[in-house]
């Protein structure tokens, strides 16, 4: 695909978006804080297998909530025309197109609570898969499009310190039991105390059912994950720590046999390894890293390592800013970061 016709596209969308919020704003000579509901701008882009059409979010605020509104939309290079696909859906908040490109995974509120969405592209339908007690987020298509990875907190279950205590008399008003606290990060600004938990790896068939929990109990999950090229293993950061919450750059990279369970560490920095994808033939694998130095922000840079012999090359040492986001280029000797 040439690249110039793809960076046309893209700043297209950016007009499309935008053309509304100028139509607004240029009959007045300054902006005023009311012109953010007017503003719309595109995120998330990201094309189908073959290339010829972007997949996008479009982003707005809404002026009687308060709050970001999402849609997804799609813009064909063909003939150059942009589309809605998800419009109207309540507190939809990610997306991810599967390799064939017939079907779009997402996230969105339902009676019960964030919930993960299947739409038929060609059928224009959507079905709920879950039915969860948490959010689910970082989808991921396995390579065939027969499952979705992605993750979800799980509450820690704690042993009470007394038991075998006396049931109250009916009728009588006793005081609250004891509450314990035992975990380090126990109230967040704003939410007041916190339920002890950690997020899990979990595996849903693409036709919807129950949802496995891949990722062992108990151990902290971070970043994304992201699937062997044959579907056999995920590879996911998790923090093996013996108390993690002391460890805020303890990630090790894992890969789970998706068959047995079992996992293998395939990292063992002295720091944290997150963000994990594979290259397409196989035999690299690319992550952030973030060598723990003990200070209040560190940079993350790009490592890669060979799946065959463990061989580990750093690639952004002298880089002046902290990488966001890895890809594998589709000649397999290039990546794109962010």
């Amino acid at each position: 695909m040439n690249k110039l016709r793809v960076f046309r596209s893209i700043s297209s969308i950016a007009v499309l978006c935008f053309a509304a919020f100028l139509s607004h704003a240029l009959d007045k000579q300054t902006l005023d804080y009311n012109d953010v509901f007017a503003l719309e701008y595109a995120s998330n882009p990201v094309f189908n297998k073959a290339g010829d059409t972007l997949y996008f979010a479009k982003r707005s605020m809404d002026n009687m909530r308060d709050a970001t509104t999402r849609q997804v939309w799609q813009y064909t290079l063909n003939n150059q025309q942009t589309t809605p696909v998800l419009a109207g859906i309540k507190g939809l908040s990610s997306f991810v197109v599967s390799p064939s490109g017939d079907r779009i995974a997402y996230v969105a509120l339902s009676d019960a609570g964030p919930q993960l969405f299947m739409h038929y592209v060609k059928a224009n339908r959507s079905v709920q898969l879950t039915q969860l007690d948490k959010a689910p987020y970082a989808l991921v298509w396995s390579p065939n499009g027969d499952y979705l990875a992605f993750m979800m907190r799980v509450e820690s279950k704690t042993k009470p310190i007394f038991t075998d205590m006396p049931a109250p008399p009916k009728g009588a008003k006793w005081a609250d039991t004891a509450k314990v606290i035992d975990h380090v990060q126990y109230r967040a600004d704003g939410g007041g105390y916190t339920t002890p938990s950690y997020s899990s790896v979990f595996l849903i068939s693409a036709e919807g059912g129950l949802a496995r929990q891949i990722g062992a109990d108990h151990i902290p999950h971070a970043g994304s994950v992201t699937f062997s090229n044959d579907g056999a293993y995920l590879y996911a950061s998790a923090d093996l720590s013996k108390n993690p919450d002391l460890v805020p750059f303890g990630d090790d990279i894992l890969r789970y046999d998706l068959k047995s369970g079992e996992y293998e560490q395939i990292t063992q920095r002295v720091g944290s390894e997150i963000g994990p994808t594979i290259s397409s033939d196989g035999k690299w694998l690319a992550y952030r890293f973030v060598e723990d130095e003990k200070l209040s922000y560190q940079f993350s840079e790009v490592v890669i390592q060979s799946l065959k012999n463990g061989e580990e090359r750093r690639l952004t040492l002298d880089l002046d800013r902290s990488i966001q986001g890895v890809a594998w280029g589709a000649d397999n000797k290039h990546l794109v970061i962010s």
